[in-house]
């Protein structure tokens, strides 16, 4: 979904996903099943309907887990 105000990605993961908030931050949101968020700066689990923000300094990070999972930015 995108608008004006936001994008926001369903990304199904199966193992990994990785990538880089490419200088903005990234508002991860579990929305099936548990995952890990991980980056250089540490990592977080979350479990359904649980979020954690990226900020944009994080550089590459890593959502693990075989799950289904929102991905939402400002775009630029």
């Amino acid at each position: 979904m995108r608008c004006g105000l936001f994008v926001s990605n369903v990304i199904d993961i199966d193992k990994d996903y990785e990538t880089e908030p490419g200088g903005v931050y990234h508002i991860i949101t579990c929305v099936q099943g548990s995952c890990t968020v991980e980056s250089p700066e540490g990592a977080v689990g979350l479990a359904c309907t649980e979020s954690a923000l990226v900020p944009a300094s994080a550089g590459r990070y890593t959502v693990r887990g075989t799950r289904r999972v929102l991905q939402s930015y400002h775009p630029r």
